[in-house]
């Protein structure tokens, strides 16, 4: 059967945390003074519970809240919802009752900030929302006022897609230099009255799919006729290429001074997980060497890296790997279902994930 036909619902899994010769993100005892690894333990909880029919995607988390994209009013309407961990308070972040045919999709969180990207059935916007202090900055993004009723975001949209936060700037994938994607930067603070910044917009090929952490931003540059990953300084506003092989290196994902993406082995044809790191300059391959099997659509969050795995009968699962040992620790964290599990997303010891 078509994964489309299945429930797709939103679910956490909390890695229980014990310290004792080092900390990790799972159970660590001690055998005659050496650290064992024990199995997975945590719990997890369904958090879309209540949405019969219905889709929930997207899955975004940063402290105690998570958002995501909810079809729960209807065909037509995608809404962005949160989740608060402490409260257990779900809720529509932005509903607009004038507008029956809303559109907010693929959310992100960071701090007391959910930005997301909105079709207004005319453009793609990006628009940002403060749980605080309830404050709603219509990011000033580029329209061109295109109509195309075709594209998906992760295709060829007319606008503005893809946003991500730090917490005090949003950057996303804008399609001003129309036929070519840049990357662009807004300071969260300008609230509604600044401009926008094309840090990265060239008219002669595309920049995509950024994310950011702090003053680096990560992107895909495609300017050698294939996506090669980047990384952006905003303290003296330069770039240097960080993936430095002739592979097909996508998704990049940066938290602190650490970068993972999933670069495409054009000998075996399967896709691998890589780790750089920002101070040392270093590559390494999360993946065990010679797996014959894909990882993709990698998130990092401190010494935890989830990913999407399809080693169980090529069935996506969630995987994640503890960067604090060495060897990297591999947990399988969706064990035991014939359904996929995609689109993970982590911090802390939280881990969410798309399942169906």
């Amino acid at each position: 059967m078509l994964p489309h036909l299945f429930r797709r619902s939103i679910k956490i899994l909390a890695l229980n945390q014990v310290t004792c010769c080092f900390i990790l993100s799972l159970i660590c005892i001690t055998v005659l003074g050496a650290p064992v690894l024990a199995a997975l333990n945590g719990t997890e909880t369904i958090i879309t519970t209540d949405t019969t029919g219905s889709f929930q995607m997207n899955p975004s988390i940063y402290g105690d809240i998570i958002a995501w994209d909810d079809q729960r009013a209807g065909i037509g309407t995608n809404t962005i919802y949160a989740y608060n961990l402490l409260t257990g308070f779900e809720y529509p972040v932005l509903p607009d009752p004038a507008n029956p045919y809303l559109w907010q999709t693929a959310p992100a969180v960071y701090g007391d900030w959910i930005v997301w990207q909105q079709d207004d059935s005319v453009n793609y916007n990006i628009l940002a929302f403060n749980n605080n202090t309830l404050q709603i900055v219509p990011v000033p993004a580029m329209p061109k006022g295109l109509t195309d009723t075709s594209f998906s975001y992760f295709g060829t949209p007319p606008d503005n897609v893809l946003p991500r936060t730090n917490g005090t700037a949003v950057v996303w994938q804008d399609y001003t230099n129309d036929p070519h994607w840049g990357i662009y930067l807004y300071d969260l603070s300008f609230g509604s009255g600044g401009v926008s910044d094309p840090i990265l917009a060239d008219p002669g090929y595309d920049q995509k799919n950024p994310a950011i952490s702090g003053d680096y931003i990560v992107y895909e540059n495609w300017s050698s006729g294939q996506s090669d990953i980047y990384l952006y300084f905003g303290v003296n506003k330069t770039a240097v290429r960080v993936s430095l092989f002739s592979n097909h290196d996508l998704n990049p994902s940066v938290d602190g001074t650490s970068i993972v993406w999933q670069r495409n082995n054009e000998t075996t044809g399967f896709n691998a997980i890589y780790l750089y790191d920002i101070l040392t300059g270093q590559t390494l391959q999360i993946t065990p060497a010679g797996s014959l099997f894909n990882q993709v659509n990698a998130k990092i969050y401190g010494d935890l890296v989830v990913v999407e795995d399809d080693r169980d009968d090529g069935t996506m699962q969630v995987y994640a790997y503890h960067l604090d040992t060495s060897p990297f620790h591999e947990e399988w964290i969706t064990p035991g279902s014939e359904r996929m599990k995609i689109n993970p997303a982590v911090f802390g010891n939280r881990i969410i994930w798309e399942d169906y």
